[in-house]
């Protein structure tokens, strides 16, 4: 009775067993697939001119006080790279306000928040006023240009800006 039982799972190991070599050797046998010439490039970054407004502050005593000027810049659709263009522009115009030594900041976001984060190795000499012009200038160009809330960090931390203005707005 024994030897019945074991009959019965040697032959379904062994059917098992054939049907799987007439698989691999059918696959074997036939024609390897053409190849595919796959040619990556990279995106063009497609760039659209748009208006823009940069705002730049005239004192620190009233900052009601700002000069708008617009300007038509070829944008891309990628918006840290749509700010980083704007800021670029606006450093241009700010006619010595902008330090030679504050690089652009790199952009980054969080949820609608955008986050700029200047990194320099040796502090910036400015004044207090030259720091609140430039602080509010960017702040100011960004929100007119689609930055709903704005973060700024500098050397990894939200402590001040340029060694004068706290940063109120830190991150969490």
């Amino acid at each position: 009775m024994m030897t019945r039982f074991l009959k019965l799972p040697v032959l379904i190991g062994c059917v098992v067993l054939l049907s799987g070599m007439y698989s691999v050797l059918r696959g074997t046998w036939q024609m390897p697939p053409e190849r595919l010439n796959l040619q990556l490039e990279s995106p063009e970054i497609r760039l659209q001119p748009q208006e823009i407004q940069l705002v730049v502050y005239l004192d620190t005593v009233n900052f009601e006080l700002s000069q708008p000027k617009y300007k038509t810049l070829d944008l891309p659709q990628d918006k840290p790279q749509r700010l980083l263009r704007i800021l670029s522009a606006l450093r241009d115009n700010l006619e010595g306000l902008w330090p030679e030594a504050l690089p652009l900041p790199t952009i980054f976001f969080k949820d609608q928040t955008v986050i700029l984060h200047f990194q320099f190795d040796n502090p910036i000499a400015v004044s207090v006023e030259q720091e609140q012009r430039l602080y509010q200038s960017i702040q100011r160009t960004l929100a007119e240009n689609g930055a709903t809330t704005l973060h700024i960090l500098v050397n990894d931390q939200s402590e001040t800006f340029l060694g004068h203005i706290a940063l109120k707005n830190y991150l969490e």
